[in-house]
């Protein structure tokens, strides 16, 4: 399981800092807790080596994180909507194709790379587990960029989540 989705599990402030602005803050945050240096590989190894202990401290960091941003006015999931808000906006005005290109070329990139994966355990090939090793990681990544294409595009859960309360409010307040 990927370190992220670990944190996204028992911090998710946290988590949902990692891919904005507030990324170095929220690593920090992390680092401290796990006692070790702010860099991906370095909390990878830490997650993977986590007693319950620990994901309880990051848990309780977690809350300390989000009633410090909330203390600075600064709200990771406000940012990060605005963030990709400024993204569409500015493809928009430009009429420019690279996110399509880019979603279309991961997209078609992790269904040929499945595609592959499949045909070598079919023909039961054996295969250096280092070449698989990069396989995994090669897939890993590609299945992200597809995700954060898919929610560029058609949005993610939180904002299907806010669209959905303000809808419900609208609703509410109408009838």
């Amino acid at each position: 399981m990927d370190w992220k989705s670990i944190v996204g599990t028992v911090a998710p402030t946290i988590a949902v800092s990692l891919g904005g602005p507030l990324a170095g803050a929220a690593m920090g945050a992390l680092a401290k807790v796990l006692e070790c240096v702010p860099q991906n590989a370095e909390i990878a190894k830490a997650m993977a080596a986590a007693s319950p202990e620990v994901l309880a401290a990051i848990k309780k960091a977690d809350q300390e994180f989000q009633i410090r941003m909330s203390e600075l006015g600064l709200e990771p999931e406000k940012i990060e909507a605005a963030d990709r808000a400024s993204a569409r906006e500015r493809q928009e005005k430009m009429g420019d194709k690279t996110p399509q290109i880019l979603a279309y070329s991961y997209t078609v990139v992790f269904f040929t790379l499945i595609v592959g994966e499949i045909v070598l355990a079919m023909m039961k090939l054996d295969i250096p587990p280092g070449v698989l090793r990069s396989l995994d990681l090669s897939t890993g990544i590609l299945f992200a960029f597809v995700i954060a294409s898919k929610d560029y595009f058609l949005g993610s859960s939180a904002g299907s989540k806010s669209k959905d309360e303000l809808i419900r409010h609208q609703w509410d307040t109408t009838s």
